[in-house]
């Protein structure tokens, strides 16, 4: 696994996924790596593809509701590339979806949606779209739902962690650094029409600095500076540099939708120390509920792991008898959306995209 890469990109490139926010002289520091290496690494791993950088809001702040994941069996009669085709222009569309993959005979997406009625609206043309197509065999699509006000995120595309397990990183002394707390700040906040404006140019251009912004912007370099480390600073807004899976030749993907015992539902302590682990990428959970999706190297590994989590919870009495666990191909599923912000970030805040 990971024959492309040297012990030192490794090296880098868990520093680049782990610090997104340093700067490359402290990034280095904390990996222990001459800074003149790690910036040659980092400008080769970049140029091939290993990794990229995102922002991600936190819109529970600014006006969103809910997370909401979608899952669904379909037909295998209708081809791959005929249903992709076809719910691109139909669903897929929709700004709340971010993430959306799906292979020969499964799919499942991730939203974040101002409200309910939103969720809905899109689910009815789901149906609809589906069964025009002939999708649908027994069930239709499993919708979860994650009230920011009642619900928790353990995980958000953190990948360090991960990196951190296969590339046998341990002897690295960084426990505490990294996270997500800023998805446990739901007080919501206002921002001025220019504030909402850099808001949305820093979420749709994470790679460009704040001079290029400015240039692309009706908005001075020094007041986009200042505005950015304001968002920061108030966690309003998270850089992430997400790893390229499918070149670390990591093979499988497996979504967990857990239902708890609603008499022994276990606490949050405790699915974050014994259901979360290092594979663990996302995690989001109710009292009775969690969806988590893990990236392994290989199928055996991933139904292991299945085996040991559902084998933790059948011992506990923690469990229902609606516990889906589904692994997906890297390399052979196709993603339809890959983490994109900006449209429900740009539809919440009502600013137009820059041309």
């Amino acid at each position: 696994m990971h024959k492309g890469l040297s012990d030192r990109e490794k090296l880098a490139l868990y520093g680049l996924v782990k610090y997104p926010n340093l700067p490359d002289k402290e990034v280095a520091s904390k990996i222990q790596m001459k800074i003149s290496t790690f910036s040659s690494i980092k400008q080769r791993l970049k140029e091939a593809g290993y990794y990229r950088t995102i922002r991600i809001p936190m819109l529970q702040r600014l006006g969103a509701e809910l997370l909401c994941v979608i899952y669904t069996h379909f037909n295998q009669a209708v081809p791959l590339e005929v249903r992709v085709k076809k719910t691109s222009k139909t669903i897929e569309v929709f700004e709340e979806i971010f993430y959306s993959v799906g292979d020969a005979f499964r799919g499942f997406s991730i939203s974040l949606s101002k409200d309910y009625s939103h969720i809905t609206s899109i689910e009815d043309i789901r149906i609809e779209t589906f069964g025009q197509m002939g999708l649908l065999e027994e069930e239709y699509p499993t919708t979860v739902l994650f009230p920011f006000g009642m619900s928790r995120v353990d995980r958000f595309l953190d990948y360090a962690p991960l990196l951190k397990s296969n590339f046998e990183l341990d002897w690295l002394h960084d426990e505490g650094e990294g996270g997500l707390e800023e998805f446990d700040d739901k007080e919501v906040c206002e921002l001025s029409n220019t504030e909402k404006l850099v808001f949305c140019t820093l979420v749709d251009n994470p790679e460009l600095n704040d001079k290029a912004l400015g240039e692309i912007t009706t908005v001075s370099r020094h007041t986009i500076s200042n505005i950015r480390r304001k968002f920061e600073a108030s966690g309003l807004i998270k850089t992430v540099r997400i790893p390229s899976l499918k070149l670390l030749d990591f093979d499988a993907l497996s979504i967990h939708h857990l239902t708890y015992n609603p008499s022994n539902a276990p606490s949050s302590e405790l699915v974050a120390s014994e259901i979360m682990d290092d594979a663990t990428i996302f995690l989001c959970s109710r009292r009775f509920e969690s969806f988590m999706i893990s990236a392994y190297p290989d199928y055996e590994t991933a139904k292991d792991e299945g085996v040991k989590k559902l084998g933790f919870l059948k011992s506990n009495d923690l469990m229902t008898d609606r516990v889906k666990i589904e692994e997906f191909s890297i390399k052979s599923m196709i993603t339809i959306k890959d983490m994109a912000f900006g449209p429900i970030t740009r539809k919440i805040l009502e600013v137009q995209k820059l041309k």
